[in-house]
């Protein structure tokens, strides 16, 4: 980046020792690092713009997942400058200009601070490791192979260093995984592990295997099952409701083959959905299992359900929805809807209505013997004040006649 040694900046470290509120804060990086920090100072007050150099923010992820995350970023004043080529920084007075060949916008953006988030390269240049015969690759991680284990008998390496995951908790997982093969003869290796982490914004992004990208690109047809988090009790009753739940599925073996949780303790939810896919069980558990509610964890399993409703190959083809989806319809004239609330006792009654103007409708017909299944509208949690929009009395809504 021409212009970067005239220039004082800040790297993910040095931010952690900032005690004032920077004017301006120019953030160059649209990945986690950059939102995480870019978020955090808009909050506090200074005014953000990130710089990215690729066509969207957080590129390993799919592009709803990015296009969701700016959109919320953009909401609270955050200024994303994308396509941004020709990057160089130069002093201003005292401020940094920072010029940019973007498509859209202004060609240099003047900030106050500045911010790389632009990654980082292991640090194994100065540790003598050709003298040792500890091979390195072109960008200087330590060859390794399945069990960690270097070039050099009786060396292994762990941590970002060996390029095999750059979080704290698979450095952790390096150390458990050489424990076992040296000392419990427990042959555990790198490939059992299914990538895993999380994105510290608000609302959270928690990331469990593979994007729905990678999920095509490796030739399987997939099962794509997708959950606003406007459907999700936990999250509308706490006025969180930005974000939502995408899960992929092998279409063939109906194994969890990814997920991405964007919302409310998504970095938490995500666990449940690990726990599964280290389990190797198929998506059916999941989707049928019965959970307390209004927990955020019993809504994923909505979204296992979902699954059916959207089968992707490579090529892009699309299969037809399987499954019964309830909708909501606004007819000009007044309607009457019958639904069966739940006391509770788990008593039934068929009760009658006035829907004020609306109306539950379904697709398609419900397939003979299927249990009664509720709308997948504004949530099981805060029933009342639904109820009272339909103009019916409150209850627990368990479904409809």
């Amino acid at each position: 980046m021409p212009g970067l040694d005239q220039v004082p900046y800040l790297t993910n470290a040095g931010m952690m020792d900032v005690d004032f509120l920077p004017e301006h804060l120019i953030v160059i990086g649209g990945s986690y690092i950059g939102l995480e920090f870019g978020q955090m100072y808009r909050r506090f007050g200074a005014r953000v713009t990130i710089v990215e150099k690729g066509s969207r923010l957080i590129q390993r992820e799919d592009e709803d997942v990015s296009q969701a995350v700016r959109e919320i970023l953009e909401a609270e004043g955050i200024e994303i400058r994308l396509n941004a080529n020709c990057l160089s920084a130069r002093r201003n007075g005292d401020h940094i200009a920072v010029g940019l060949d973007c498509a859209a916008g202004a060609p240099e953006v003047h900030g106050s601070h500045l911010l790389l988030a632009v990654g980082r390269v292991p640090n194994t240049d100065d540790l003598g490791l050709d003298k040792a015969g500890v091979e390195t690759d072109a960008r200087g991680y330590i060859k390794v192979d399945e069990q960690l284990r270097t070039s050099v008998s009786g060396i292994w390496a762990l941590g970002d260093c060996n390029g095999r995951g750059a979080f704290t908790h698979t450095s952790y997982n390096d150390h458990e995984i050489v424990a076992a093969n040296l000392l419990d003869n427990d042959p555990r290796t790198v490939s059992d592990r299914i990538a895993a982490y999380a994105m510290f914004i608000d609302p959270p992004l928690g990331r469990a295997g593979m994007t729905e990208s990678e999920a095509l690109q490796s030739g399987r047809k997939v099962l794509v099952g997708t959950r606003p988090m406007s459907r999700v009790g936990r999250a509308v009753e706490r006025g969180e409701s930005l974000g939502f739940m995408k899960v992929v599925v092998d279409a063939d073996t109906r194994m969890i083959l990814g997920a991405a949780i964007l919302g409310l303790t998504g970095d938490e939810v995500i666990h449940s959905l690990l726990d599964v896919m280290y389990a190797k069980a198929p998506i059916r558990p999941s989707a049928v299992r019965c959970t307390f509610i209004p927990r955020c964890p019993s809504w994923y399993r909505r979204c296992c359900r979902n699954c059916g409703h959207r089968t992707k190959s490579h090529s892009g083809a699309r299969h037809a929805v399987v499954q019964p989806k309830w909708r909501l319809s606004a007819p000009d004239a007044p309607r009457r809807a019958s639904a069966i609330l739940a006391n509770s006792s788990h008593a039934c009654a068929m009760i009658e209505g006035k829907s004020n103007g609306r109306e539950l409708t379904r697709h398609r017909p419900r397939a003979s013997g299927s249990a009664a299944r509720g709308p997948t509208g504004p949530g099981r949690a805060g029933t009342a004040r639904w109820w009272r929009a339909w103009g019916l009395p409150g209850g627990c809504l368990s479904g409809l006649a």
